[in-house]
Order: structure tokens, then sequence, then C-alpha cells
């Protein structure tokens, strides 16, 4: 099988989300590995922190390959309060066209 060099893992924040939680299997990919060409491709998700998230903490969701060391860029969102928020604030409803209005 011939690898392909050209796919390494050099993308990312210089403040990348920090992992805290253990990795979680959630689903196959269904994706073949564009460095191994394996089929062995899963969908993964694990909390991390991050100060560029809302409350500072989330998950983040990945793929990454079974039989080797690829992984896809990391997409992070948050799951944590507003600062000064009791968390209990009906939850703000996003217009049509995806954009949520700041508040502050």
């Amino acid at each position: 099988m011939e690898i392909n060099d050209d796919l390494r893992r050099d993308y990312g924040l210089g403040n990348s989300s920090k992992p805290t939680g253990k990795p979680k299997v959630v689903a196959k990919a269904g994706t073949i590995c564009p460095y191994c060409l394996s089929d062995t491709t899963f969908i993964i998700e694990v909390e991390v922190d991050n100060g560029y998230l809302i409350g500072g903490k989330g998950i983040g969701v990945y793929v990454g390959c079974a039989a080797c060391p690829w992984a896809s860029p990391m997409l992070s969102y948050s799951t944590g309060d507003r600062p000064g928020s009791a968390g209990d604030e009906t939850p703000q409803k996003v217009p049509s066209g995806g954009a949520v209005p700041r508040t502050d």
C-alpha cells in the first residue's frame, strides 16, 4: 500500500482546543483515510477547553483513522454558559440565515 506523505497533521490554531476528556467514537465516518486509504475512519468527540469558546468549554469533533495517525482538523463548539449567565436563560433563536445576533 502506498502512503501519501503530503497529508501531515500540521494545521490548527496556535491556541487550539485542549482535550480534557477521553476521546469517544460516535460513529463510523464512511470515508476513506486520505493518508493510508483505509476505510477504518470514525467520527470522534472529546471534551475540550478553549478560551475562544463561550464559557471556555466545549466538545471537539473530528474524523480519525484507526489504521494510522491521520486525523482531520477538529471542529469545536461551546457547551459552557455565557459569562454572568445562570444557565437558565431561554435559548436564543437562530435566524433563517444562520447568523446569531450579538448581545454584547
